[in-house]
């Protein structure tokens, strides 16, 4: 009996301090693209904790924008039509590596980082905003493309507590060509 009760209480407190990627990742009866509404807790700069509401929502909105918050992982999966990549979707594990793109986004007081994991074959470019602070708009921040089945990291210092990637694409150019065609653009 006093098993049942310690684990009856570890497993409340266990889901209720998770990571928003990983509740969703448990529940299986809700769509991998589904956030339900919630809140997170965003470090500041002065190691304080501040309180952001989330509505329920995709994750990867109609218009192909995917929002990130901190603690989300996100596996997209491209579908192949006629040897091409295209028409991205969120998918609950890579079950298709050569085809998947997996985003992870953390949070520490110092920074956040935005982690990009693939086996694709091909360079995988998209455009970028943050949002840090209070700020409701997002900034512009030019991104790396990922390399041809590399890893990519980019960091921003302190706390951005939301992340809008857009314009997701799989490119044969090389990462560098494309990177620099979207910086000479946002210029």
């Amino acid at each position: 009996m006093k098993s049942t009760l310690h684990s009856l209480f570890i497993v409340p407190v266990l889901l209720a301090t998770a990571p928003l990627g990983q509740l969703k990742a448990q529940d299986s009866s809700a769509s991998p693209n589904r956030r339900p509404a919630s809140a997170i807790k965003v470090v500041q700069p002065d190691g304080s904790k501040q309180e952001v509401k989330l509505p329920a929502r995709e994750l990867l909105a109609t218009d192909g924008s995917l929002t990130l918050y901190p603690g989300d992982e996100v596996h997209l999966e491209f579908e192949e039509k006629n040897g091409k990549l295209t028409t991205p979707k969120v998918v609950a594990s890579g079950a298709a590596p050569d085809r998947t793109i997996t985003f992870k986004m953390t949070q520490q007081k110092e920074m956040t980082l935005l982690t990009r994991t693939t086996k694709i074959q091909q360079t995988v470019a998209m455009d970028c905003g943050n949002r840090s602070g209070k700020r409701e708009v997002y900034s512009s921040t030019n991104l790396r493309p990922t390399e041809k089945g590399l890893a990519s990291f980019d960091s921003w210092p302190g706390s951005v507590w939301s992340i809008k990637l857009t314009n997701i694409e799989v490119s044969d150019r090389s990462a560098q060509e494309v990177y620099m065609e979207k910086v000479k653009k946002n210029r």
